[in-house]
């Protein structure tokens, strides 16, 4: 799978694109993601974005049997505190560290 190109996610065959979407629902729900994708508006857009329960909104709980859905995704952008809603195919980057964040310790 080459993710570097931008039409990508249009060319991959069904089963690529169902890996893609559940890899990416389940990075989302364990890490802080920056991603890149394109608006409706054809403007590039920029979002530290996540799913992760703590750092939702009080209360608001990620439901783990919920279906992702085929054309986009739901995630709370962190900046904006709001959550936002980007398509598969208009996704051109996505950034993560792997690992503890910098700055974290492990405890013995």
């Amino acid at each position: 799978m080459n993710f570097a190109s931008p039409t990508w996610y249009k060319t991959a065959d069904a089963k690529e694109q169902k890996l893609f979407r559940e890899w990416l629902h389940g990075l989302l729900k364990t890490d802080t993601v920056d991603l890149t994708f394109v608006k409706k508006d054809d403007t590039i857009r920029e979002m530290k974005c996540t799913l992760m329960e703590s750092k939702l909104p009080t209360g608001y709980v990620v439901d783990p049997d919920a279906e992702i859905h085929e054309n986009y995704i739901h995630i709370f952008d962190l900046e904006k505190q709001a959550w936002r809603s980007c398509r598969f195919d208009s996704i051109r980057s996505i950034k993560f560290t792997l690992g503890a964040e910098i700055g974290d310790k492990e405890t013995a």
